[in-house]
């Protein structure tokens, strides 16, 4: 099922605002759990003539919903431009898609107990809450009043970006098991450290606890509490900027110099999130998600 209302309203001949909410409701999607794990407690499994394979039903539920508002404005007085914000919720008791689980995000390691779905209900890894989006064009003047010589080299220009802001996606923290899915326990306290962009400590260790573990059976002796996405990794933020010029060499003939460059503040991402508590890098980001790049070309049109 799905549903969708929006409203727009012209505020001048140029400028377009846009507002509506959106939403699916998914049912009998495929499901992957591993089945016939070993006991927690005897390390025996069910079924001692089966290993453990994918067991494959149409179990998953979906809930997504959203609000979504953009500003646009068609290109005049030598600017256009769009702004996109959305605020969503996705949960389902596993990913949330429908694709086999080899080839996408609806891995049997989500599930931790095979008959306690509702356990498992949580965010789908493709949800993020807010996300912020604002792309523009603008053509800078001409310079037609100044001497040619710093007309050409300085007029013409067109100028553009992209800026792009969201929220982190959604993570578990899980312990070292024989079982897939295996969580630990949230014991209270803050989650996320506040000076984690100093330290690179984003996790509080302290808020989370390993359940012990079984001799026989090498899992967990019980399920943990901690919720499927109860936490979210870093949001991030990103600039691209590109300026271009059309120089004409000849009739006909003319030439595009253009420079790009993307995450032109060359703003830090972190990522690379370890999120297992038996791991001595628990909660650490190890990771970025790419410096500065800054290319240069022309081509030639006729």
């Amino acid at each position: 099922m799905q549903y969708s209302l929006d409203i727009q309203r012209q505020i001048t001949p140029t400028l377009m605002l846009t507002t509506g909410v959106t939403g699916t409701r998914g049912v009998k999607l495929i499901l992957f759990r591993a089945a016939n794990r070993v006991d927690r407690l005897t390390g025996l499994r069910p079924n001692p003539n089966l290993s453990q394979p994918i067991y494959t039903d149409n179990s998953q539920s979906l809930t997504y919903y959203a609000w979504q508002s953009s500003l646009s404005k068609r290109f005049s007085s030598k600017l256009s431009f769009d702004v996109n914000y959305t605020w969503s919720k996705g949960i389902a008791n596993a990913a949330g898609d429908f694709g086999a689980w080899f080839v996408g995000e609806n891995s049997n390691a989500l599930n931790q107990e095979f008959f306690d779905l509702k356990a498992d209900r949580g965010p789908t890894s493709f949800d993020i809450t807010h996300f912020f989006s604002a792309g523009w064009v603008y053509e800078l003047p001409s310079l037609e009043r100044v001497a040619n010589s710093v007309r050409h080299v300085l007029g013409g220009w067109q100028a553009s970006g992209i800026f792009r802001a969201n929220a982190g996606l959604p993570a578990t923290a899980v312990q070292s098991s024989s079982r897939p899915g295996d969580r630990t326990d949230y014991v209270g306290g803050a989650v996320v450290l506040p000076d984690y962009r100093k330290t690179l400590q984003y996790l509080n260790k302290g808020a989370f606890q390993l359940i012990p573990r079984a001799a026989a059976s090498g899992a967990p002796i019980r399920p943990g509490n901690a919720g499927r996405g109860s936490f979210r990794e870093p949001g991030l933020w990103n600039l691209d900027l590109s300026v271009s010029k059309y120089v004409p060499i000849h009739e006909g003939v003319r030439m595009q110099i253009r420079a790009d460059m993307f995450n032109a503040l060359n703003h830090t991402n972190l990522s690379g999130l370890r999120t297992n508590l038996n791991d001595s890098f628990f909660g650490q980001l190890l990771n970025t998600r790419g410096a500065r790049i800054i290319q240069v070309g022309a081509s030639l049109s006729f």
